[in-house]
């Protein structure tokens, strides 16, 4: 027997005499045996997905100095545009600002419990920058506001394996649920001890 090594726990629905009889002999072995629920049976919890998609961006830009006056529309593919320094794709520019403020929205509305279905949600969002920190189109630009709606879906997904194990708590595994080109797998485990 090696000693100084670590325990090593063996989970499954039974064992073999031989490795019961291996697992008396050496006390880091330890053994756990798991039950496997029937998934289509009720079970005490439901897992939901939120997924977030843009539906729309409406983007004003003040010059600075303007005092919100001066609100320029750009065309986002023919803009020239950098960002602290660095040239951009301003229309990606834009797009990772809308997400940033939609996840930071979203994070509020999954404190919420809500059934199944689809929640059209807007928001304003707006970004100050320093003295050339954000220029278009030669422009040094103070202020960007976006006007943004979005919609989340709220899937429920179906359970595919329920374990208990001896001691340890129980484990759920849900099957994935893919909404446009975003897909959610979840589990969830609950621990009755600490290994």
């Amino acid at each position: 027997m090696l000693r100084g090594l670590p325990a090593g726990i063996f989970v499954a629905k039974s064992f073999t005499a031989d490795a019961e009889a291996q697992a008396k002999k050496d006390s880091r072995l330890i053994l756990l045996s798991a039950t496997e629920h029937d998934p289509s049976a009720p079970i005490p919890v439901e897992f939901f997905s939120r997924f977030p998609q843009l539906t729309k961006i409406d983007v004003k830009m003040s010059m600075r100095g303007s005092k919100g006056l001066n609100v320029k529309q750009v065309k986002f593919d023919e803009a020239s545009a950098s960002y602290l320094g660095n040239e951009i794709d301003l229309r990606q520019q834009i797009d990772t600002w809308s997400k940033e403020a939609c996840n930071n929205d979203v994070e509020t509305f999954n404190s919420q419990i809500v059934p199944e279905g689809v929640y059209e949600k807007v928001i304003d969002h707006e970004r100050r920058f320093s003295p050339e920190e954000f220029i278009v189109n030669g422009q040094d630009i103070e202020k960007l506001t976006l006007h943004i709606d979005y919609s989340i879906t709220v899937a429920r997904s179906q359970i595919v394996s329920h374990f208990e194990v001896e001691s340890r708590g129980r484990f759920f595994r849900f099957a994935p649920t893919t909404i446009g080109d975003a897909t959610v797998e979840g589990m969830i485990v609950f621990s009755t001890t600490k290994l």
